[in-house]
Parts: C-alpha cells; structure tokens; sequence
C-alpha cells in the first residue's frame, strides 16, 4: 500500500477562527493550506492570520476591478453577485497576487491521474466540492493506492483501478461527522464518495486549482 501525505509537516488551519467571514472563508483558508503544502513563501502583515489577510486581498477594490475582466458573468449590471474569493479564477489571482508571481492556476478538467501525480511530486491541490449545501473548498493533501510510489509520477502510468481513496484538510472541520468535529485534518474519503462529491459531480474531469511552475 502506498500512502502519500503531503501536509504530513504542516500545520492545519481551520476557518472556524478568522476574524473576516469565518463561516464562507473555506477558499481563503484552504489556500493558506495549499501555500504552506506546496512550500511556496508568502509574507503577510504582523498580528494578522494569513488567511485573513488573503480573505482581505480578495475584497479590494483593485480585485474587484479584475474580476470583471475575468469573470463578467459574475456581476449582475454594476454590482457584483458573488465576492471574489468565491470565484475560482479570482481566488488564485488572489493567491498570485499575495505570492508576487504565478504559482496557482485553476482548471475544470484535472483528471484523477494529474491529482495523483501532483501528489507524488510534493503538490497538494485545491478541490471545488458539495460537502456543504453552498459549495466548499477544500485541500487535497493525500492518496491511498495499490501502486507502488514509483507509477505516480505522470498522470498517464496512474492506475485509476489501484486507488482506494484520497485525503483532504477540510478547514471547516470533519465531514463525516456532520462538522460536529471541527478539526479536519487528513479527512479519509473512498474513492466513490470522493466521486460524488467532488465537481464535476460523477466525472474523471475535477475542478482543481494545481501548482504551476518549477517545483520548489
């Protein structure tokens, strides 16, 4: 069995604590996770959580200026209909922005094979997903499989066949306890719960933000 944990030296971050919108800041937060997984270093202002700074980005007027470039289907005439953390696109310009270069790039098509392999190259990933009734992002730290670590390392040698299921930190908390426990690390789901969970919704082809660049 080959088991990979990429947040095995991390520190995990739960949402439940930030001071700006802890019950929608699942993004911002699992971002953090994502930064601090894939070891890429960020700076942040003295005395203030990471994630609510990256929350804080989100909500400037520059960012906002952006996302109607970007993504123009999410205002309805001159007022925006969802908050920029909460469009994909807008989360890892965010994300961009605080780092000062590109190192975060979401996709609508990561197959399972490209997670595998970001996995075994030291990558977590971020994961659009229906855990919670409003949608819910989470970080993909982990993998469970049949095959030996050495097939993992591009997407097309990946044996679907092989893995048992994935591992995510989920900063909202434990889904498999109705959030009743609050701490979500290293939260096992099998392979078909994952599936269905996970957009797009019974489909090879995720919505992902992956690390782009050379591996640090």
């Amino acid at each position: 069995m080959t088991e990979i944990n990429v947040s095995a030296h991390t520190e995990y971050h739960t949402q439940r604590n930030n001071v700006l919108v802890p019950l929608t800041s699942c993004n911002t937060t699992s971002a953090v996770m994502w930064l601090l997984d894939c070891g890429v270093p960020f700076d942040c202002p003295p005395g203030m959580q990471p994630e609510d700074y990256l929350t804080s980005v989100t909500e400037r007027s520059e960012t906002y200026a952006k996302m109607r470039e970007l993504a123009p289907w999410a205002f309805r005439g001159e007022r925006a209909a969802y908050p920029p953390r909460e469009v994909h696109v807008m989360l890892a310009w965010a994300v961009n922005e605080m780092v000062g270069r590109e190192v975060m790039r979401f996709r609508e098509d990561a197959t399972y094979q490209e997670l595998a392999a970001e996995l075994a190259r030291g990558k977590a990933a971020l994961l659009s997903t229906v855990l919670t009734q409003r949608g819910h992002v989470v970080c993909l730290v982990g993998v469970r499989t049949r095959q030996e670590r050495g097939g993992l390392g591009e997407a097309g040698t990946v044996r679907l066949d092989q893995i048992e299921g994935w591992v995510v930190d989920d900063p909202f908390g434990d889904y498999w306890t109705c959030y009743n426990d609050q701490h979500g690390n290293d939260v096992f789901f099998p392979f078909d719960d994952f599936t269905r969970l996970t957009k797009e919704l019974y489909r090879n082809h995720k919505w992902a933000h992956l690390f782009v660049g050379d591996v640090v």
